[in-house]
């Protein structure tokens, strides 16, 4: 059936019309026998009048009995979420409703660029109580993002395109991946640091940059491309676990083993540390300016400029074979590198 402009089940449009008339009728118990049913009939007026609107925006203006802090309320404090069971019907008028006001991490993690926005799912962990708490329109089969799904710095071909002419690309494609995390995902931006393997600074340092992109007028659009390239990992989810290639990358000696190996099959004069710094950016998808502090280069010095001018691709056999010993000891799964599928 159709409610506020979105095809539901039936099942879902029956919950937020029991959630809307319990939330008019505060001090009534919808089960107790006792009380008299004539109460709940402004309340039911009322609850109808919200379902019955034309889309979420309209819904959203006639739902006044849901308050920032009532017992329905779809949105609450983060801190609060993993304890608080929604009507996702409810949560999407009501964020339809705010969206343009939300701040830029909040609306990223309610995806709010979408027609129905939505409650993020990384507080749930059975399967079938997402689909619950998802509309039809959602897809509620696809899988939810994962921080796994994302290297520590952002596929060079997927760079939002206000942003192509940002000089400091390694701050741009770490900041960007840590925006993608935070897609549908309701953990702090710290937490989300230590997933990608990030200094610690870096939170302060997206707070700044989102600013600095909401003065500009490009949020919107960059958004827009962050959300775009979820939704099409959902489809086709990364065949690298990148969260694992963090983990592995960490173990130096065995990255710089797997290069010996491959430089031995693959002779050059490039020194050893050299290769094991553009093996551990092509396997861990990263910068080296946020490797493991053996590996480390500081952006900021002509050390990392320097590096920066080499040619990695020279030594792609070499890394071919360092990858094939790598899967041959069960250290690592998928292809080397991998890019999501292009849309633009």
């Amino acid at each position: 059936m159709t409610v506020a402009g979105l095809d539901v089940t039936h099942r879902i449009a029956f919950q937020a019309l029991v959630e809307l008339i319990d939330a008019g009728t505060p001090g009534v118990d919808l089960l107790d026998l006792a009380d008299d049913p004539a109460e709940m009939g402004p309340a039911l007026a009322d609850a109808a009048h919200v379902l019955s609107a034309a889309d979420l925006s309209s819904a959203a203006d006639r739902a006044t009995m849901l308050t920032y802090d009532g017992p329905h309320a779809p949105v609450r404090p983060t801190s609060r979420l993993t304890n608080h069971r929604y009507s996702p019907l409810l949560a999407a008028i009501q964020l339809a409703g705010i969206r343009d006001h939300l701040p830029t991490a909040d609306q990223m993690m309610f995806r709010t660029v979408h027609h129905a926005p939505r409650y993020p799912a990384t507080h749930l962990h059975d399967p079938q109580q997402i689909r619950q708490l998802r509309l039809p329109e959602h897809n509620p089969r696809l899988p939810e993002p994962t921080p796994a799904w994302i290297p520590q710095t952002i596929w060079p071909l997927c760079v939002p395109e206000p942003l192509l002419g940002c000089t400091n690309h390694a701050l741009r494609d770490s900041l960007l991946a840590m925006a993608l995390v935070k897609i549908g995902n309701h953990e702090q931006w710290m937490k989300i640091c230590q997933h990608l393997r990030l200094p610690a600074t870096h939170p302060n340092r997206i707070g700044t940059y989102l600013r600095y992109a909401q003065a500009r007028g490009t949020w919107p659009a960059i958004h827009t491309a962050l959300d775009s390239l979820i939704t099409r990992l959902q489809h086709h989810p990364p065949p690298i676990d990148y969260q694992q290639r963090r983990m592995t990358g960490r173990n130096i000696n065995l990255l710089t083993e797997a290069v010996q190996v491959g430089r031995r099959q693959h002779p050059t004069d490039t020194g050893l540390r050299t290769l094991t710094r553009q093996f551990w950016e092509r396997f861990t998808a990263g910068d080296i300016a946020y490797g493991p502090e053996a590996l480390r280069l500081d952006p900021d010095t002509p050390s990392y400029a320097d590096y920066r001018r080499l040619n990695p691709l020279r030594h792609a056999d070499l890394f071919h074979s360092a990858h094939q010993y790598l899967l041959a000891i069960h250290m690592a799964e998928g292809p080397l590198i991998w890019t999501p599928e292009q849309s633009r």
